[in-house]
């Protein structure tokens, strides 16, 4: 095994610059410094460590695999740390898109990250393309998740396969012990939700958080049983609202989904990305279609002191022909149901006064 020293310097600038917590003072840890900086700073004490999962056929025939109705630890460690990398293979056997991942930090008692474990890295239901982003990837039999993943005191990471199918795989999780963290470094959280709005009649909410924090990633996944949706029209319309720290009105709306994960007129234009934006997964059937679209954030990272609450509004699109017009109350409605599926990242301050895990 191979180990490589990295430096608390270099951590900190990477997550006071992704939390977005507290105000950064000093340059050394600052966004702004340059890359080459921070990857050649040495000898602060931190020290990588490596944590492989559920691969018995090698030199640790202890490791567990996932079994019909199991739970598995992938990392159970002290800290202060972070994790950087998940690097997660092609499971087979079974539908991976049933197998679910926790997360807890600290002494929390209810995990601050559960959701089903392709979702979470971004191989929605397990069924996307192939793609590469700064902080997720879906290559050949693989995937790779890149936000960092700090913790002061402790972490626990378990996955849950709730199903009668026997899994074969593995994943390496590499993460760094470290001195101490900065003072104002969030944990990172996930919003997952689902649903199935009528649309445009029905507004849906896909995050109500409290608190400070920064969401650093999102995506969306919409889909629609009518002919006109076959290449994104429709569906691609939308507001994106995005209401900061209680104010009745949107500081943040995008006037189409599309524009708020960083394309124009619609999402047709198949799969694709720009490693911080990118379509992920794109189908099409007679009478409909899906589409997955994904984004990352860093500097534009979303901020934000006491919440945020995100909502998307297909109230004020008519889905008629003329589409545009600037009198669509003359024009009849279209008016159908949506199945969605979306996921906030964000970093937010630990939660003190929870209890800890049974």
């Amino acid at each position: 095994m191979k180990t490589q020293l990295y430096t608390c310097g270099v951590l900190a600038g990477m997550l006071l610059a992704l939390a977005g917590c507290g105000t950064v003072t000093n340059q050394e840890n600052s966004s702004l410094t340059p890359a080459w900086q921070q990857l050649a700073v040495v000898g602060d004490g931190a020290q990588s460590r490596l944590a492989p999962s559920h691969w018995p056929y090698d030199k640790y025939p202890e490791l567990p695999e996932i079994t019909p109705k199991s739970k598995t630890v992938l990392l159970d460690v002290d800290g202060p740390g972070v994790v950087t990398l998940m690097h997660v293979s092609k499971y087979g056997g079974g539908d991976p898109a049933g197998l679910r991942l926790r997360v807890w930090y600290d002494a929390e008692k209810q995990p601050a990250i559960d959701m089903p474990w392709m979702d979470f890295l971004a191989d929605v239901e397990g069924r996307t393309a192939y793609f590469s982003t700064v902080y997720f990837s879906h290559v050949k039999d693989s995937h790779n998740f890149r936000l960092p993943m700090p913790f002061r005191k402790h972490i626990r990471m378990e996955v849950e396969n709730p199903g009668e199918s026997k899994f074969g795989g593995y994943t390496d999780i590499q993460w760094e012990k470290l001195k101490s963290l900065p003072q104002n470094t969030g944990y990172l959280r996930v919003e997952y939700r689902t649903g199935e709005p009528v649309i445009p009649a029905e507004k849906f909410e896909i995050c109500n958080l409290t608190g400070p924090g920064a969401i650093v990633a999102h995506w969306l996944q919409l889909q629609a049983d009518n002919p006109k949706t076959v290449t994104s029209d429709f569906i691609c319309e939308a507001n994106q609202e995005v209401y900061l720290d209680g104010s009745p009105q949107p500081q943040m709306e995008y006037l189409g989904s599309e524009d708020c994960y960083g394309f124009s007129w619609g999402m047709g234009g198949g799969v694709q990305s720009d490693h911080y934006a990118a379509i992920i997964r794109k189908e099409a059937w007679k009478s409909g279609g899906l589409f997955t679209m994904l984004r990352c954030r860093s500097l534009d990272r979303i901020q934000y002191q006491s919440g945020c609450r995100w909502e998307i509004n297909y109230q004020n699109e008519f889905f008629s022909t003329p589409e545009l017009t600037r009198q669509p109350r003359l024009h009849s409605r279209a008016s159908f149901p949506m199945p969605l599926r979306s996921a906030i990242y964000y970093y937010a301050p630990p939660r003190p006064g929870r209890a800890g895990v049974n």
